[in-house]
């Protein structure tokens, strides 16, 4: 059977950095991997240029359209150039469901041709109440063949909202053998844990990733210090803080035992997790965090909310502990059995963690899936 040339458009995709485009490019690779021709048009904002470079990949393109101001010149651009190729396209996706999906359904209508279209969550939660940005989402969604969404959560606000249109959840999915921890790492991770730990004397919980308000990280050393088992814990916090966050953290007498760490290499980030035994996300707003995955993979126990896609990934108590979003009283009980548990029990539960990312939210479950949606 002959595989399906698709065109994905996005604007999020190597060379820019962050979860959303790790999650594109390894969906693109892998599809790319079991056959299929994707193009991919990635819109990027730039100072100096106005133009298209194409670069040509393994079973497929990829065409970065630079732009200045105007996007609407830009689209134009990137459809001259889709004509210029005379290729022959099966469906048109559109990765993040803003003004990739609009652009992508729009030229789905143009070319004749079925369109799918990628809802990661903040895309969604965010950008439908932007009113700059609200009518692209609704019009991307009302013109789509096919929505595939990271949550259930998603899947069911787009259900309610749209109730004619099909709607599909679609995890991500990790390489897990990836996130396995070697015997120089096994050295390293004792080393940095005696120092944090006061050989043993407390656990670690870990903070990672670009902690902007949505993480609601404050909310989180709120309720810790409520709990009153704060000086039972040092805190390991990965990634870039905002100042009011980092007058709290350099606060000894607010958060006594932390280490604070700029954002490390991905290669490094199997240390650092594996150093923690626990790890914290009291997002307001998720989609499907490929952190946590990563640090679930290595055994760190979740302590989060249940944004997006993460009360999927998590059974709670028993591969981690889960709270209503914003609601504090949940957030103190799930600190509280997360921070009591016995040696031996701390010891099950990261096995069972592991296990859970292991046996559902591997990348071949999760590009099996997707090839499943694209072949309907």
């Amino acid at each position: 059977m002959n595989k399906k040339r698709i065109l994905w458009i996005t604007e999020r995709y190597p060379p820019l950095t962050g979860g959303m485009s790790a999650s594109c490019e390894r969906q693109v690779y892998e599809l790319r991997k079991r056959g299929y021709i994707i193009d991919v048009v990635l819109f990027l904002p730039s100072e100096t240029k106005y133009n298209i470079e194409v670069f040509t990949r393994d079973n497929g393109n990829d065409f970065q359209v630079f732009y200045k101001n105007s996007f609407g010149n830009a689209t134009q651009l990137a459809w001259a150039e889709i004509l210029l190729q005379k290729e022959e396209y099966n469906i048109v996706l559109g990765f993040g469901i803003n003004m990739p999906s609009y652009i992508a359904t729009t030229f789905a209508k143009w070319l004749k041709i079925p369109s799918v279209i990628s809802c990661r969550g903040n895309d969604f939660d965010r950008d439908l109440f932007e009113p700059k940005r609200a009518y692209f989402v609704d019009k991307a969604i009302s013109n789509a063949d096919l929505i595939i969404a990271v949550s259930k959560e998603k899947v069911e606000k787009i259900k309610s909202l749209y109730p004619n249109k099909k709607v599909e959840f679609s995890p991500n999915g990790i390489d897990v053998e990836h996130w396995d921890l070697f015997a120089d790492e096994l050295d390293k991770i004792n080393n940095i844990k005696n120092e944090l730990t006061d050989n043993g004397k407390r656990r670690v919980i870990g903070i990672f990733g670009e902690l902007k308000f949505k993480k609601r990280i404050q909310m989180f050393l709120s309720v810790l210090r409520e709990s009153g088992l704060i000086n039972n814990v040092s805190l390991l916090i990965v990634g870039k803080m905002n100042t009011k966050l980092t007058l709290i953290v350099q606060d000894a007498n607010l958060t006594p035992f932390v280490k604070h760490l700029s954002f490390k290499n991905r290669d490094d980030l199997p240390v650092y997790y594996g150093v923690c035994d626990y790890i914290a996300m009291p997002s307001l707003i998720e989609g499907f965090p490929n952190v946590l995955l990563e640090a679930m993979a290595t055994s760190c126990i979740p302590i989060v909310s249940t944004a997006g896609a993460m009360d999927d990934i998590i059974e709670n108590g028993k591969s981690g502990f889960t709270f209503a979003v914003e609601d504090r009283v949940e957030a103190l009980q799930a600190i509280e059995a997360a921070l009591n548990l016995s040696d031996k029990e701390l010891i099950s539960m990261k096995n069972e963690v592991k296990k859970r990312i292991k046996d559902n939210f591997t990348i071949s479950k999760e590009i099996d899936m997707l090839e499943e949606f694209l072949g309907q």
